[in-house]
């Protein structure tokens, strides 16, 4: 298994606690807050140049893939049938 430089966190009633701890309500992925300025903390998805063909396996139940196309700034989400796109600017 692979190690990520990060570890997905949650937030429940203003503590900062293991996602594996959390109530099944209650979410968040990074930093508790965000700024303009933050130079660390952010959520990183899958890119790379090219659409995505493939469908995805093992998803959990309530949650969706996510992919970024470089080539075209697409932002891909799939909705358990297909990939679909949003073209950011």
């Amino acid at each position: 298994m692979a190690t990520v430089p990060y570890i997905f966190n949650g937030v429940q009633g203003g503590a900062t606690i293991p996602l594996s701890e959390l109530d099944a309500n209650f979410a968040a992925i990074g930093p508790t807050a965000g700024s303009p300025t933050m130079t660390t903390g952010f959520t990183y998805i899958p890119a790379s140049s090219g659409v995505p063909t493939g469908t995805p396996t093992g998803t959990p139940t309530g949650t969706v893939p996510m992919y970024f196309d470089t080539a075209i700034n697409k932002l891909f989400i799939y909705n358990g049938a297909a990939w679909v796109g949003i073209t950011l600017s």
